[in-house]
């Protein structure tokens, strides 16, 4: 076999699509059937071959104009993300989450790519990679496709980047880390840190790149809490784990999610998680996660109360996130991914 990889998405940021195309391609890189398209930056790369760089719309009509140039020329098109759109030959395309389906009101600019382009790139791919169960039940529900097109293939966190390691800080902190997009639900977590700030003397630490449509009404709400909450800004890659390291707890309210990258890799770092419960996320925090109903501060507060005030709480869910994140390894995932390709090609 002969895979073309299409790597056009790692112009991005470090953000979870571009950490999935990361970890494949450290999996991957010794395998001489790969070809890799990717930004300069990965010059050196087993396979390596250069890509012009683009935007999020020159990305699209590169993709169409350079996967149809590229037909006959591998076995098969790994797609990290639906864009294949009317490529030509063999492909495995990979659905992520279809979020601006759920909360159109929230989104109105991604519908149109959501309900039209992605099911197009979709439908015109071999076969269809999810990341979880509840993408594939989306994928079914949207789009009507077969699920037996669709394979669940989770994804995972590099073990020997998260990994446990003493507090940098004595400080108390909770911890979110992530978009600052509506349907994260920040709004419940900074109110339910409003009510326990009364009692708790630690503070609450926000993670995530600044977005003008929503971070400043965010800052407003607390504003008069001042440094009681910490607005990080994107926090590099080389960083994650000394922050979930020493914070007294992650937590994650949001509404919706494709996976729940950051849950995994909280429970690898030996954190306590507090998590929504809905969506795919009991899907990676199992028995190992303090869930709560997303939409109600109440619920919200009363978990936090127990995990800032209970160390052997926090123990146990200390205990259980690092038994459950070790269920999830990259070399799983790449091997099942490789694998899904190979029955492409060899049909």
């Amino acid at each position: 076999m002969r895979l073309l990889f299409n790597g056009s998405y790692l112009q991005l940021p470090q953000t979870g699509i571009a950490t999935y195309c990361r970890n494949l391609l450290m999996q991957w890189q010794n395998k001489p059937e790969l070809v890799a398209y990717l930004p300069p930056a990965w010059a050196g790369t087993l396979g390596f071959r250069a890509i012009p760089q683009t935007n999020h719309l020159t990305r699209l009509l590169w993709n169409q104009w350079h996967w149809n140039r590229m037909a006959g020329r591998g076995d098969v098109v790994f797609q990290p993300v639906p864009e294949g759109g009317w490529a030509r030959g063999p492909q495995v395309s990979v659905a992520h989450d279809v979020i601006p389906l759920h909360y159109p009101e929230l989104y109105p600019r991604k519908v149109a790519y959501f309900r039209y382009w992605v099911p197009l790139s979709l439908r015109s791919a071999r076969q269809i990679i999810c990341i979880s169960q509840q993408t594939q039940r989306d994928l079914v529900t949207f789009y009507n496709l077969s699920p037996e097109k669709i394979t669940v293939i989770p994804l995972a966190c590099d073990r020997t980047h998260f990994i446990p390691g003493p507090k940098a800080t004595r400080t108390p902190y909770l911890l979110y880390l992530g978009a600052h997009e509506p349907h994260k639900n920040l709004v419940t977590l900074l109110d339910s840190f409003r009510a326990l700030s009364q009692t708790w003397a630690g503070s609450l630490w926000v993670g995530g790149r600044f977005d003008p449509r929503y971070t400043p009404q965010l800052q407003a709400r607390v504003a008069d809490l001042g440094a009681r909450v910490r607005w990080l800004g994107y926090v590099p890659y080389a960083d994650l784990p000394g922050l979930y390291q020493s914070a007294t707890a992650f937590v994650f309210p949001s509404l919706y999610e494709g996976f729940g990258l950051p849950v995994l890799e909280a429970m690898a770092c030996g954190t306590p998680v507090v998590s929504a419960h809905t969506s795919s996320l009991p899907e990676v925090g199992g028995q190992a996660v303090a869930y709560f109903e997303p939409r109600s501060v109440a619920e919200l507060m009363g978990v936090l109360e127990r995990v800032v005030g209970d160390a052997g709480y926090r123990d146990h869910l200390r205990n259980q996130g690092l038994a459950r994140a070790a269920q999830f390894d990259w070399s799983i995932t790449a091997a099942k991914t490789w694998a899904v390709c190979q029955a492409v090609a060899e049909k």
